[in-house]
């Protein structure tokens, strides 16, 4: 049984530059794991296929060995962007303190430390949400953009590389 963590707890760690342990759920998200499996299976079929198989002694072996780059190729980027994240775990994370200006359906500018934007196009079109901090663009979840309060200095907890919003703190 888990013990519930407080807002406080982890507002603290992010405001000391690290993620609380409650939130690697952020950076090991359901895209980490799919790209884990993927990876995984393409080593394996990559390694085992050829063993198992006659593939090197049949006639058609040059149609199994020309999809060889690209099952490699595969796994390669694969794994390459899973250990690209987990090592955004480690990372120190960025905080972006300032004003908070909501620029509606505008494009959003440096004017401000932190702009956000919200644009909904159509009915059968996707939302968008736009948060500009520290001259990047950033694509919040509905978790973290309800958050946001707009009008007001907030604290934004980013990871560097992969740029996801780990936290809001209302400055």
């Amino acid at each position: 049984m888990t013990t519930p963590v407080s807002p406080a707890e982890v507002a603290a760690a992010n405001l000391a530059g690290r993620l609380h342990p409650s939130q690697r759920g952020k950076v090991l998200d359901v895209v980490f794991w799919i790209l884990l499996i993927v990876g995984v299976a393409m080593v394996l079929l990559a390694v085992i296929l050829p063993l198992t198989t006659d593939v090197f002694s049949s006639a058609k072996s040059g149609q199994s060995l020309a999809a060889m780059p690209f099952v490699v190729l595969l796994a390669v980027l694969c794994l390459f962007f899973c250990w690209r994240r987990y090592r955004d775990l480690h990372r120190p994370l960025i905080l972006i303190t300032g004003w908070t200006h909501d620029f509606g359906k505008a494009s959003c500018t440096d004017e401000y430390p932190i702009g956000m934007r919200f644009q909904s196009q159509g009915i059968m079109t996707a939302e968008r949400r736009e948060l500009r901090a520290g001259g990047k663009t950033y694509l919040p979840s509905r978790e973290m953009w309800a958050l946001i309060q707009p009008n007001r200095n907030n604290t934004l907890c980013l990871l560097p590389r992969s740029k996801v919003l780990v936290n809001v703190i209302p400055s």
